[in-house]
């Protein structure tokens, strides 16, 4: 614990040590992410397992800490809870059950369920077994099957991100990209860059809040703005545009829109977005309407900014 805080130039506190109390009979769990460790206590009626609160130190404890130490003592020919998820696009959670509605129906084993989140839906497969070979197999079966049914709404497995597989897409065709945002803020860059290695690929960003810096920075015509405003096709193109010549990417996306509670009118209501990808051969731009406070409109439009600039790499728009 001196070492934690040492590093971070900070002197610990008597409650800070305390942290470090542990009962008799039991055993640390290191925490790689903070301060306090868990605890393990093995007694004749079980084992508890103390574990710190915050998601990010209780999760990555709980799996190199707890799980391992739960099959070791469940051994080998205990039944085991395997999963795997198809992530989806462009496709809604009420449409995903109708097409999979005789699946599920049916299900018996693995099991089918599906969750919606803004602009996705997780279609979640899982199974128990003793063998893990065993499980794989059964859920490789009606992976197969899911994703016949759903074709290339699936655009990723497990705990893929949207983010992440731009990236694979970019680094396979050894290609760059630019983003300019207005609406968004500078979140889709930030999730861009949440990947590992996105050096390789992200030339940069620029966040054209204000119609000025659209204009001096990324070249969008005064005239557009006038016309057609800043919430506009026109203006989304202009900036794809600019940005992709500016950074000199290969692709380029751009966000402008409505995040709300107030700017709305009757011709462009709160919610209103225009997305625009491009590349060597043009500009790809698309409108879509999503209201909600301002964290949830940034977060869709981060996710359907991603997807339509996946879909234009893969030559789908």
């Amino acid at each position: 614990m001196r070492a934690f805080f040492a590093a971070r130039g900070r002197v610990p506190t008597d409650s800070n040590f305390r942290q470090a109390d542990l009962p008799q009979g039991g055993a640390h769990l290191e925490n790689s992410c903070g301060t306090a460790p868990g605890i393990r206590l093995e007694h004749e009626q079980g084992v508890v397992f103390a574990l710190p609160g915050p998601p990010v130190e209780l999760k990555p404890m709980f799996e190199n800490a707890v799980i391992p130490y739960l099959l070791e003592a469940l051994g080998a020919r205990h039944e085991r809870l395997y999963t795997r998820t198809l992530l989806l696009c462009d496709i809604g959670e009420s449409n995903v059950a109708d097409i999979l509605g005789d699946i599920i129906g049916e299900q018996t084993d693995p099991t089918i369920a599906l969750y919606a989140s803004p602009a996705q839906v997780r279609v979640r497969m899982a199974t128990k077994a003793a063998d893990e070979q065993a499980a794989q197999e059964r859920l490789a079966a009606t992976e197969q099957l899911v994703r016949e049914r759903l074709g290339e709404h699936v655009w990723g497995v497990d705990d893929d991100t949207m983010e992440s597989a731009i990236g694979r897409l970019l680094c396979e065709r050894g290609a760059s990209l630019a983003v300019a945002e207005s609406c968004t803020g500078g979140l889709l860059a930030s999730r861009i860059t949440d990947v590992p290695g996105s050096s390789d690929y992200f030339r940069g960003c620029v966040v054209a809040y204000h119609n000025e810096i659209k204009m001096r920075v990324l070249g969008v015509p005064e005239s557009i703005l006038q016309e057609h405003g800043a919430v506009s096709e026109q203006c989304a193109e202009a900036m794809v545009q600019g940005v992709r010549s500016a950074l000199a990417a290969d692709y380029a996306v751009a966000t402008t829109g409505i995040a709300g509670p107030g700017g709305g009118t009757e011709q462009k209501p709160v919610g209103l977005v225009y997305v625009g990808v491009g590349d060597e051969t043009g500009t790809h731009v698309e409108s879509f309407n999503w209201p909600g406070s301002r964290a949830q409109f940034k977060s869709r439009v981060t996710q359907i900014a991603l997807n339509l600039l996946r879909k234009r790499i893969i030559g789908t728009v």
